[in-house]
């Protein structure tokens, strides 16, 4: 617009001067004395003009290649923000309590059966851990599916007849669990065999009664449910209380008699580790019988359950608590 007005105004200059003004010179003009200054006008002509427009389109397309990049930046960030964040979740969402809990082989008994006996424990927080005859080995686990997770045991420990335990260096091994309710099949995956631990099958066991290792004092490993009843000790029985009394440890088969007197026996000799009920009666039956309060009798229940007594003591279990202990005198 600018341009175009100089034009006009140095046409008529042209036309009342009485010269010709070319296209792309300048005309100066002096006002006259009075005036502050001089007016310079430059006619554009088409050669100009042409440059010019050339210039301004050229900005033009740098500006725009210049948008469309940061468009272009701005899209790629907004595509990869979500994918990051669904990684996330999907990772934070696998869900491990279908393989929470202690595990144990095919008849896991570390009184008879120790050399082949061991147990899985998996926690909660993903740490695994493997204990047996002569092997204690931590690590973590990752689930791997639905049903499927995998042990990578890195801290790998072994005893020679239950000596000190020594750190295997730069071993490790894997173990892969496929879950199916409260049994699973196993894969030892080891370079060199270090344990009796094989490829085969493990028991989920609930929190009942346990049974107490014997491979480290106060470890106590899940066990089998005791049926609700009432169970003779065997002859050869010996236990202790805890120091509060709300612990009891027995190592016994669990018997019951027939009708006909005779021992019957419902579980093996083990070590069983039971919670003494709040309730709990404590019966002593000699000429008559007497019955007291089990806290109030742990001086006399600590005596029987060194099993200096000779006879059987009965149990009375109910919902893998101890409701009553009778002895006989």
């Amino acid at each position: 617009m600018m341009n175009s007005m100089k034009k006009v105004l140095a046409v008529l200059i042209s036309s009342i001067l009485g010269v010709s003004i070319l296209a792309g010179c300048t005309v100066t003009i002096d006002p006259g004395k009075d005036a502050d200054e001089k007016i310079d006008i430059r006619v554009v002509g088409e050669e100009d003009s042409a440059e010019a427009a050339e210039a301004e389109e050229d900005e033009e397309e740098v500006q725009a290649a210049e948008a469309d990049e940061k468009e272009a930046e701005t899209d790629e960030t907004d595509e990869e923000e979500p994918e990051k964040i669904t990684r996330s979740v999907v990772k934070s969402s696998k869900d491990n309590s279908f393989a929470v809990g202690t595990w144990y082989t095919e008849d896991y008994d570390e009184d008879e059966n120790w050399a082949l006996s061991y147990r899985i424990e998996l926690t909660e927080d993903g740490k695994a851990s493997v204990i047996g005859w002569r092997n204690k080995d931590a690590g973590t686990y990752e689930v791997k599916g639905d049903d499927t997770v995998v042990l990578t045991l890195d801290d790998c420990r072994t005893s020679s007849f239950h000596n000190d335990y020594k750190k295997e260096i730069a071993y490790s091994y894997s173990i892969e669990m496929k879950i199916d309710g409260d049994d699973a099949e196993i894969k030892v995956d080891a370079p060199e065999v270090i344990s009796n631990l094989a490829d085969g099958t493990v028991h989920r066991k609930k929190a009942a009664s346990r049974m107490a290792s014997s491979d480290e004092e106060g470890d106590e490993g899940e066990g089998v449910d005791i049926k609700d009843g009432t169970y003779l000790t065997d002859e050869e029985y010996k236990g202790e209380l805890s120091s509060d009394g709300k612990t009891m440890t027995i190592t016994t088969a669990l018997n019951h008699e027939d009708k006909n007197w005779n021992l019957v026996q419902d579980y093996e000799k083990r070590t069983y580790v039971f919670t003494v009920s709040d309730k709990c009666k404590c019966v002593v039956l000699a000429e008559d019988r007497e019955e007291g309060s089990f806290f109030d009798n742990l001086d006399l229940i600590g005596e029987f359950l060194e099993g200096k007594s000779g006879l059987p003591i009965t149990l009375t279990i109910k919902n893998n608590e101890v409701t009553e202990i009778l002895f006989t005198s």
